[in-house]
């Protein structure tokens, strides 16, 4: 269940087309993006709240970052959303579509060439070299030999 806070801050429930069953998260729509939080864990294997490009590129972070991400959009607008997602990617859930556009993993839906309309070439640049530095900071997973 969302925070009262969250709620006050302007974020909604939506229903579910087909079911007409409320959705588990609440968003905040700004124009071209918005913000989701989940509280739920079953999707994602804890809270996520999320930066959505345009209905179809979602940054995920774990946890709720809900009310700093309404805060920074609200003062600096998508760029600020963006830079917030980076100044937390150490936070970023492995769901999410960060790694796709950073070109680290295959990228099966095509989202590279969209982000790059959305964001443009310098906030993907920052996306490559924040995942890359992000990537250094985890151990190598240990092989059968060790």
């Amino acid at each position: 269940m969302p925070s009262l806070d969250t709620l006050k801050a302007g974020f909604k429930p939506a229903r579910i087309p087909v079911t007409n069953e409320l959705s588990p998260n609440v968003t905040l729509s700004f124009t071209g993006y918005h913000l989701s939080y989940n509280a739920y864990s079953a999707n994602y294997g804890c809270a996520t709240t999320a930066l959505v490009l345009n209905g179809h590129i979602f940054l995920v972070l774990n946890g709720d970052h809900s009310l700093a991400l309404k805060d920074t959009c609200d003062a600096n607008g998508l760029q600020g959303g963006l830079d917030y997602f980076l100044a937390n990617i150490d936070e970023a859930n492995r769901l999410g579509e960060h790694l796709e556009i950073a070109g680290v993993i295959q990228d099966v839906w095509g989202l590279k060439k969209y982000a790059l309309e959305y964001i443009g070439q310098s906030n993907m640049d920052r996306f490559a070299e924040a995942v890359k530095v992000q990537s250094n900071k985890i151990p190598p997973t240990p092989s059968a030999e060790d």
